[in-house]
């Protein structure tokens, strides 16, 4: 017998997010993969396979280019889903099954299955900043608003499993019984507790548009300026859209007045959280002062 270390082997997670309504998506079944890549000339016969999810640090090895003549192929356990185990800081996923790994292959073997997830979809609209130094010089800007489907990786939301980092595809039922495809994002690996946030795409019933109303510079160097940003957003939509308004900021700040309550998400962050009615529209107007 041999044991050695061999390169030219590695796999990684995908996932399908299918929600169960696309108008109004609380719920959605979640369903993971491995794909598993053999990059070598050597084939493996019914070979028992691990895999170990985490940043396992390896020293970089010369490459040496091959032609590639990959096959794709997926298959289904015969005996279920390999169960999440510990090895030392990282997740061991021994799968049930031996399988067939040919030379330049990639085969893709179910990871995980979460029937029930529930998802909350809000949007998120990012200023283009302000600073110090005079303003922007723009009339009006249009600004997207992002969709976003976030989760809690918990049991109570109808997960509570290590995640690895792959891409989640998002799908969501359309009329005549078709499945379309909404969006996706890569995530890191998710422990059990922590949250899940997905950046699908920008909205198009969503408008929203940018205005720096007032710029004024206060005292002598080092001074100060006085900013007024106007945000008028309208929802074109069928149902309420709650918004998560940022606006990046640079130096020392302060927000003078508001017509929404402001939050410090972080030292150079402002923050709005709002909800705009189906069919209507919103007004934020705020002023801050600005420092070096």
């Amino acid at each position: 017998d041999a044991a050695y270390a061999a390169d030219g082997l590695g796999w990684e997670a995908d996932y399908t997010l299918a929600l169960a309504d696309a108008s109004s998506p609380t719920t959605a079944r979640l369903d993971g993969w491995a794909t598993i890549r053999n990059d070598t000339d050597a084939a493996f016969e019914h070979a028992s396979v691990a895999l170990v999810a985490g940043h396992v640090h390896r020293v970089a090895s010369p490459v040496i280019e091959r032609p590639l003549r990959m096959r794709a192929q997926s298959l289904v356990a015969a005996s279920g889903l390999p169960q999440a185990e510990p090895l030392m800081d990282y997740h061991r996923y021994a799968l049930p099954d031996p399988i067939h790994l040919g030379a330049r292959e990639v085969k893709q073997v179910p990871l995980l299955a979460a029937d029930d997830v529930h998802v909350e979809r809000t949007y998120r609209v990012t200023g283009p900043g302000l600073r110090m130094g005079g303003p922007t010089g723009e009339d009006e800007q249009k600004l997207p608003a992002e969709v976003r489907l976030r989760s809690v990786n918990d049991r109570g939301h109808g997960l509570g499993k290590p995640l690895p980092p792959g891409i989640v595809r998002v799908q969501a039922p359309a009329s005549g019984g078709t499945v379309e495809f909404v969006g996706e994002d890569r995530i890191g690996p998710i422990a059990e507790g922590e949250p899940i946030d997905l950046r699908i795409g920008d909205a198009s019933d969503l408008v929203v548009k940018w205005r720096e109303t007032d710029y004024r510079q206060t005292g002598s160097k080092p001074y100060e300026a006085e900013v007024a940003v106007e945000i008028a957003m309208r929802n074109r939509g069928k149902a309420d859209a709650p918004v998560e308004i940022r606006e990046p900021l640079s130096g020392s700040w302060k927000v003078l007045e508001s017509t929404l309550e402001a939050t410090r998400v972080n030292a150079a962050t402002l923050g709005f959280t709002t909800t705009i009615p189906a069919e209507g529209s919103l007004k934020l107007s705020y002023r801050v002062q600005l420092g070096p």
